[in-house]
Order: structure tokens, then C-alpha cells, then sequence
């Protein structure tokens, strides 16, 4: 029954006990075991800090700091009824959000689902990163664990997905910098480049397959708005350094500027 979770008991007879169970997976099993690996052993300021984990034979238990606050997203929702951030607002959570990154990678860690949902913002505005169910540790003792510290496990939340993972290629901490750009785009603009839906006539190949055509046609049409509205430093930060933007479009870009 080790693959079983039981819920409730349906009924008992003269032989046997009727409980209704649900399927526990081997995803489900291998996110909990990341989880427990890694919140006891990090350390920062930025991430949520896990102090011990209770076991039994039916439940795990991770007792974790509480943050008395909200998800990142909600912050920038709610911002002022103008639903998204100024630039010196967002400069203040990304600069926390790469310090956050930076100590997580340091501990030969990546997050591999990195993302405003999965970020608190507590009382003062500081931020915390949470949810390692997803994470996986490519570094141990100054050594890589796979290779030259990469993977190539597809997983995570499609919207903030590096094309090195869509793509099955091997990748390692880079994508978690990718993630951080879909945020601070997320912070400035109100919502994501690509929509936090996938459409429901579109395959998740296909969604991907329309991000990367983008490459010509980035942000909707919106790039002289865009341009008009963001600091050369955050355009740089966000479409040079960060996007999967062709030649064309940087040149587009520069000249616009």
C-alpha cells in the first residue's frame, strides 16, 4: 500500500476494511522527497527557511518560517489600481529576487519552477521564495551531479518555462535567470509575455512552438509602447539579456530607443 494514501473508511465487514484511497504518484513522492532535502539545509535571508520535518508512516511534516504576507503577483495586481509596478518598486523586489537566486544556485541548488506565485511578500516588503518541490540539486561539494551540473527534466509552469527546457535540451541555473525575467516583465507590465493560460485548443507543444516564432514578433505588437515606457537599463535588462529576441528585433529595438 505503499503507493496508496487513504482518505476515509467507505465501510467494514466480517473480513475487511473498505477505505477509499487515492493514488499517490511517483512525481508526487520525488517533489516531497526535493522538498525535504532542501529547505532544512538553506540558508537566506530571501528564502523560505525550513526548521524540521516530522515523519510518520501516513504524512510528512515540514515545520517552515510563516510569511504574513501575499504572492508576488497579487502585490503587483493590487499595486495602486494601476495593476502594475513602477520601475523603482520593481528594481526593490528584483534586486531581492536575485539575491534570492544567487544563494539558492550557491547551494548547488535550482529552482526549476520559479515564478510570482512562488513568491511571498511579507510585512516591510521583502520577498521570500518558496515551493522547492521542483528543485533539483546539480552541485555537491564544488561538483557538478550531472555532467557539468545540468538536466533535462521538462517540468514547471509553462509561462515562465526557458526554451532549454521546452526544447529538451540540457540545461542548469541559467533557466531560473530566464524565470526571473518573465517576473520582472510580470512586475512592470501587469502580466506576463506569453499569458499564465495555456489556450485550450493548443497543445503545450504548440504553445511553445508559438513562443518561439515570437522571436520576430515579441510582446504582442506592443515593442514602440514597450520602449517608450521602460528605462534602457530595464529594456536591456529584460529583452538583451533575458528573451529569446532575434537580431532583427534588437536592431528594431536599439533604433527605437
Amino acid at each position: 500500500m505503499v503507493n496508496f494514501e487513504q482518505l476515509q473508511l467507505l465501510g467494514r465487514g466480517g473480513y475487511a476494511r473498505i477505505p477509499r484511497s487515492k493514488i499517490v504518484t511517483e512525481q508526487q513522492k520525488a517533489r516531497l522527497e526535493a522538498e525535504k532535502s532542501i529547505v532544512l539545509v538553506i540558508r537566506s535571508p530571501f528564502l523560505c527557511r525550513g526548521f524540521q520535518i516530522f515523519e510518520t508512516t501516513e504524512e510528512v511534516s515540514i515545520l517552515q518560517e510563516f510569511v504574513d504576507g501575499r504572492a508576488l503577483y497579487e502585490c503587483v495586481w493590487k499595486y495602486k489600481d494601476t495593476g502594475r509596478f513602477p520601475e523603482d518598486v520593481a528594481k526593490f523586489f528584483a534586486a531581492q529576487l536575485v539575491l534570492a537566486l544567487r544563494d539558492l544556485h550557491a547551494n548547488g541548488y535550482i529552482h526549476r519552477d520559479f515564478k510570482s506565485g512562488n513568491v511571498l511578500v511579507g510585512k516591510g516588503g521583502f520577498a521570500k521564495v518558496i515551493d522547492f518541490g521542483l528543485s533539483k540539486r546539480v552541485f555537491s561539494d564544488g561538483k557538478d551531479g550531472n555532467g557539468a551540473g545540468r538536466t533535462q527534466s521538462v517540468c514547471g509552469t509553462h509561462f515562465v518555462m526557458a526554451p532549454e527546457m521546452f526544447f529538451k535540451q540540457a540545461y542548469g541555473v541559467e533557466i531560473d535567470w530566464w524565470s526571473l525575467g518573465v517576473v520582472i516583465y510580470e512586475m512592470v507590465m501587469g502580466h506576463p509575455p506569453w499569458g499564465y493560460q495555456c489556450p485550450t485548443d493548443t497543445t503545450t507543444e504548440e504553445y511553445f512552438q508559438r513562443i518561439k516564432r515570437s522571436a520576430d514578433h515579441p510582446f504582442h505588437g506592443q515593442v514602440e509602447t514597450i520602449v517608450s515606457s521602460l528605462s534602457p537599463d530595464l529594456r536591456s535588462l529584460i529583452w538583451y539579456r533575458t528573451f529569446l529576441v532575434s537580431d532583427a528585433v534588437k536592431t528594431k529595438l536599439t533604433c527605437l530607443s
